[in-house]
Formats: C-alpha cells, sequence, structure tokens
C-alpha cells in the first residue's frame, strides 16, 4: 500500500509507531525518509472551519490547498485537487 498526498496532525508530539522506529511531530521529514511513506504529504493543522461543531469544511487559510493528488481522475483546470475529503 502506498501512503502519499495526506494531510497529518496530531496535537501532542507522538506521530506514529512504526516497526521501522516512533517518530515525532517535528521528525516529519525523517519518517518519510526512513519509511518511503508520505513523500508528498505535509505535517500541519488541518484548519477545519469548526471541529466542535462537526464543520470539516476546509478554512480559506488551509495549507493543503493543491497538495492533493495530481493524478485523482477528477482534477479539473489542470489544477491539483485539495487534500480533504470536502474539497
Amino acid at each position: 500500500m502506498k501512503i502519499d498526498h495526506n494531510c497529518w496532525y496530531q496535537k501532542d508530539e507522538k506521530f506514529a509507531n512504526f516497526k521501522t522506529g516512533n517518530y515525532r511531530r517535528d521528525e516529519f521529514t525523517r519518517y518519510q525518509k526512513e519509511t518511503g511513506l508520505d513523500a508528498n504529504s505535509i505535517m500541519a493543522d488541518p484548519c477545519f472551519v469548526n471541529m466542535s461543531e462537526n464543520n470539516y469544511q476546509l478554512d480559506k487559510n488551509f495549507p493543503c490547498i493543491n497538495k492533493g493528488n495530481p493524478n485523482f481522475p477528477f482534477v479539473a483546470n489542470d489544477k491539483n485537487v485539495d487534500i480533504g475529503a470536502l474539497r
């Protein structure tokens, strides 16, 4: 399975535990290099409009605008899709 074009976010320092190692948020680049995963992904606050009210639309300051998979079959206007289910 290939994991890529994601926006990872974790409030605490722990990001991921894999057989190859444990990673904190500030070690995202090391995680990418050592695992070969998420080459086009970012570690960032997704900036949802209002999570407490279940509004998961993306705020205009969303850091993942045009950072989605460029090979996604429904890309309009020769732009990348945004990372996120509602975009």
